[in-house]
C-alpha cells in the first residue's frame, strides 16, 4: 500500500480550513393570511370579541369567516419557515409573560422583534397541515385538553406527535404551495437523517440512514429505548475467555495486571461502539462516562480490567432509567470508591488524628450533581445583589457530606482492613456494602434546611445526602447542559438548556430525574434538528477523536482480525483500538483526572474567547495532535499489509497491540470511476451533506488526479483519508 498524497495535504488541509460550510438551501415563507382550523375540533382560532387589548388569550369558535378569526404571517428574515403572527387588532401572538411552561396561555400583545414573537411552521404531510411551535419555548400551540366547546383557551405546551397531537394539529388554509419544511418528526432528506445519526449513534450507515429516514426521529428514539443494553463486561468475559491463553496467566484470571487484559476491555467497547445495536443507549452511556468520571489513568483503578468494564455498563444500564438510582449506583460501585477515596473512608479517629477523606464528597458536587455556583433554569449563574456569582457549597458541607458517606468497604470483604489488590471479583464490581463501627453517627447538616439526625446508619445517611444532591435545583440544568455538549453542540442557548432542564424536573407526568425523557428533548429539541440554525457559525461541536473514528468504522463495516493459536485462528475477529493517548489525546475511561479529557467551559484563546463561545474538545485537539492523530489513522486503516489477516499469538509481536481494521470499501470503489458521486456519497456517510462546495472540490480533483490502476481502492482510500483530515470532518453540525 502506497503511502497517503503527502505532497497535496497540507495544501488541502489549508484550503478545507478556509473554506465555508455550505448552508442548506431551504424554501422561503412568503406573507400570508389564513385562519387556524384546529384538527380535533374542526374550528377556528379567534381573538375574542375582536379586542385590541394587550394580553388577550386566544380561544376557538366555529369558523365565520370574520376579521377577529385571519391571521397574518409575517417570515421572519433569515429564518426560514419562521413567521410572526399577527390579530386583526394588528397585534402579536406570543407566551403570556415569556412563560415556558405547559400550559403557558397563548396571548396577543404589541409587537416586536424578539423570539418570543416568533413561530416555526412545521409541516404534518400535507398541503395545509402544520403544527405552531413556539421557538422561545419549544412549546406548541394547541387548544387545552383537546376540547370542542366554542370558548375554548388556546395554550402552549410540549409538542406531541400528530397522531397523538391533533389539537396540535392547524389547517391553514392560506398556506398552500408555501413549501413549508417537512416536521421535525420526519427528516426532510437523508442528510437531516444521517445528520441527527452524528448525534445520537456512534456514526451513520447507509442502512441506518435509510431506517431513520423511514421511521422519523420519535419513532427511531422509541424504538431504541426498547433495546437491552449491550454489556461491556459480558464481551470482555468471552473475549478473556477465547483468549485468555494469549492475554494473562491462568494465576490471574480475574484479569487484574495483564496488559493483555486492558487491550481486550478496549476490544469490547471497540466491538460495541461499532456494531452494537443499541446505539443510543452506548452513545448517551460514553456522554455520562465523561460526566460520572472515572480512569484506569489512576492507580486505584488501572489494574481492574474487569470491573472497568462493569462500572461503564452501570452508566449505560441505568441511561435511560432514573437519574437519582444512576447516582445511587456510581456512588456505591467499588471503583468509584477506589477513585475518590470513599471506599474504606471511616469516621474520625482523635486517637491516630484522622478525619474522613473528603474527595468524593468534594467531586460528588462539583462534578457529578450540582457544580460549584447556583444556576438558574438555563443554566446561567445566579447572582447576588453586588453581582457577584452565589456558591453552591462551602467547607463545611464538604464536611458534613464526607462525614455522611463514611462506613463503606467491598461487598463481602470480610474485614474491614482488607488489602485492594487481593479483592477478586465479584467484590470489584458488587456495590460496596455498609459496616456500622467505621460510621459517623453524629448529626450532620447537609445543606441549610436539610440536617441529619444523630445515630442514623450508612444506608439512611447516604440515601438522603444522594436525595439532597438529586432535588437540588441546580442538577437539571448542569445535566442538560452536559449532554447538550455532549450530543449536539457546545454553546446551546440558555433557552434550549432551559427547555431540557424542565424535562428533568418534570417529564410531563410528575417524575423528576426521567433520564429516558430528558435524552429525547436533548435531540428532538428546534436547536438540535433545525437545519436552519445549523447553518450558523456558533452552532455544532467539535468531534471527539474516538467519535471521529467510530464513524469512520460503522460507515465502512469495520471487520477486525482474528488471533493465531497453536490450533489454528480463533474464530472471533478483534476490533483493536486501545485509543492512542499521545497521539488523539483520548483513550476511553482512561482521562488524565476525575476533570475528564477536557473541561466543559474551555475557551480556545483568539476568537473563541473574544465572542465568549466555548469548544472544549479543542483542548485535546490542537497543533500537536491535528498531525500525530491523522498519522496515527492512516497506519491504522490504510497502511498495514492488505494480506496480514491474522494477529501474532504473542505479546512479544508488536502487531498485537496495532490490529489493523479492515473497511469493507466495495460500494465506494464502484462509484470511484466517478469522482463527484464518490464525493457525495462520502459526504452523506461521514459529514451529514456538510461538506462544501469548496470542498468537494478539491475532493474530485485529487481523485482525478489518481490513478485506477488497482480498481479505484486508492482513490477511494485516498478520498476517506483527506476527509478525515479535514477540519469540516472535525465538526459535528
Amino acid at each position: 500500500m502506497r503511502s497517503p498524497p503527502c505532497r497535496i495535504l497540507p495544501a488541502i488541509l489549508l484550503t478545507m480550513a478556509c473554506a465555508p460550510l455550505a448552508a442548506q438551501t431551504l424554501p422561503n415563507l412568503t406573507t400570508f393570511n389564513s385562519t387556524a382550523v384546529a384538527a380535533h375540533s374542526g374550528k377556528c382560532l379567534e381573538l375574542p370579541g375582536a379586542s385590541t387589548a394587550a394580553d388577550v388569550q386566544l380561544t376557538q369558535n366555529a369558523c365565520n369567516a370574520s376579521a377577529q378569526q385571519t391571521l397574518r404571517f409575517l417570515p421572519v428574515a433569515g429564518l426560514p419557515q419562521v413567521a410572526n403572527i399577527r390579530t386583526s387588532a394588528n397585534l402579536c401572538l406570543t407566551a403570556r409573560a415569556d412563560g415556558t411552561s405547559n400550559g403557558t396561555a397563548l396571548v396577543q400583545v404589541v409587537c416586536n422583534t424578539s423570539a418570543g414573537q416568533r413561530f416555526r411552521l412545521e409541516g404534518l404531510g400535507t398541503a395545509t397541515s402544520y403544527r405552531l411551535r413556539h421557538l422561545a419555548s419549544g412549546l406548541c400551540v394547541e387548544i387545552g385538553n383537546s376540547s370542542s366547546s366554542n370558548g375554548a383557551l388556546a395554550r402552549l405546551w410540549e409538542c406531541q406527535q400528530p397522531s397523538s397531537g391533533r389539537n396540535q394539529n392547524w389547517n391553514l388554509a392560506g398556506a398552500t404551495g408555501g413549501g413549508f419544511v417537512t416536521s421535525v418528526a420526519v427528516p426532510a432528506n437523508q442528510a437531516e437523517a444521517s445528520r441527527f445519526l452524528q448525534q445520537a449513534t456512534y456514526g451513520a450507515t447507509s442502512s441506518e440512514i435509510s431506517r431513520v429516514a423511514s421511521l422519523g426521529y420519535s419513532a427511531w428514539i422509541d424504538d431504541q429505548f426498547t433495546r437491552p443494553a449491550t454489556l461491556h463486561l459480558e464481551v470482555h468475559q468471552a473475549l478473556q475467555a477465547e483468549l485468555g491463553p494469549h492475554y494473562t496467566s491462568q494465576a490471574d484470571r480475574d484479569c487484574e495486571f495483564a496488559y493483555g487484559c486492558s487491550l481486550s476491555r478496549h476490544d469490547a467497547w471497540t466491538q460495541i461502539a461499532v456494531s452494537g445495536n443499541d446505539q443510543l443507549r452506548q452513545r448517551v452511556a460514553f456522554a455520562l462516562s465523561q460526566f460520572f468520571v472515572i480512569s484506569d489513568a489512576s492507580d486505584n483503578v488501572g489494574y481492574s480490567h474487569l470491573a472497568v468494564s462493569d462500572y461503564y455498563d452501570t452508566l449505560a444500564v441505568n441511561a435511560f432509567g432514573s437519574h437519582r438510582a444512576l447516582l445511587e449506583e456510581v456512588a456505591l460501585h467499588p471503583l468509584m470508591g477506589r477513585y475518590l477515596g470513599m471506599l474504606q473512608n471511616e469516621k474520625a479517629n482523635p486517637s491516630r488524628n484522622t478525619e474522613p477523606d473528603e474527595n468524593f464528597a468534594r467531586e460528588v458536587m462539583q462534578l457529578f450533581s450540582i457544580g460549584l455556583v447556583e444556576l438558574n433554569l438555563d443554566g446561567t449563574p445566579k447572582r447576588d445583589a453586588a453581582g457577584n456569582t452565589i456558591p453552591t457549597y462551602n467547607n463545611e458541607v464538604i464536611t458534613n457530606f464526607a462525614r455522611a458517606l463514611t462506613g463503606w468497604n467491598f461487598g463481602g470483604a470480610a474485614s474491614w482492613w482488607v488489602w485492594e489488590d487481593d479483592v477478586k471479583l465479584p467484590g470489584l464490581i458488587r456495590p460496596m456494602t455498609a459496616w456500622a463501627t467505621y460510621h459517623d453517627t453524629g448529626a450532620k447538616t447537609l445543606f441549610p434546611g436539610t440536617s441529619l439526625a444523630s445515630g442514623r446508619t450508612a444506608e439512611a445517611d447516604l440515601k438522603s445526602a444522594l436525595d439532597a444532591l438529586a432535588n437540588h435545583p441546580n442538577v437539571g440544568p448542569f445535566l442538560a447542559r452536559h449532554l447538550i455538549q455532549r450530543l449536539v453542540t457546545s454553546n446551546p442557548s440558555p433557552a434550549y438548556v432551559r427547555r431540557v432542564a424542565t424535562v428533568f424536573n418534570n417529564n410531563g407526568a410528575g417524575v423528576r430525574g426521567d433520564l429516558r425523557a430528558v435524552v429525547k428533548a436533548v435531540l428532538m429539541d428546534d436547536e438540535a434538528r433545525n437545519m436552519t440554525l445549523a447553518a450558523g457559525d456558533e452552532y455544532g461541536k467539535v468531534k471527539e477523536p474516538m467519535l471521529r473514528l467510530t464513524a469512520i468504522w460503522r460507515a465502512f463495516n469495520a471487520q477486525g482480525q482474528s488471533v493465531a493459536t497453536a490450533a489454528g485462528p480463533t474464530t472471533r475477529a478483534l476490533l483493536r483500538n486501545r485509543g492512542a493517548g499521545p497521539d488523539m489525546g483520548q483513550t476511553v475511561m482512561s482521562s488524565p483526572s476525575v476533570f475528564n479529557f477536557y473541561r466543559p467551559n474551555y475557551q480556545p484563546p483568539g476568537e473563541f474567547r473574544r465572542r465568549g463561545l466555548v469548544a472544549p474538545e479543542l483542548q485535546i485537539l490542537n497543533e500537536a495532535t491535528a498531525m500525530t492523530t491523522f498519522n496515527h489513522w492512516h497506519g491504522r486503516l490504510f497502511q498495514m499489509d492488505r494480506d496480514d489477516t491474522t494477529i501474532p499469538a504473542t505479546v512479544n509481536d508488536a502487531r498485537f497491540y496495532t490490529a489493523r481494521f479492515r473497511l469493507d470499501l466495495s460500494a465506494e470503489k464502484a462509484l470511484a470511476v466517478s469522482p463527484g458521486a464518490l464525493a457525495d456519497r462520502l459526504n452523506l456517510l461521514l459529514m451529514a451533506g456538510r461538506m462544501s462546495p469548496a470542498m468537494r472540490q478539491i475532493l474530485v480533483d485529487a481523485a482525478y488526479a489518481t490513478s485506477m490502476n488497482d480498481g479505484g481502492g486508492d482513490r477511494v482510500e485516498d478520498m476517506v483519508f483527506l476527509i478525515a483530515s479535514s477540519p469540516q470532518f472535525a465538526v459535528q453540525r
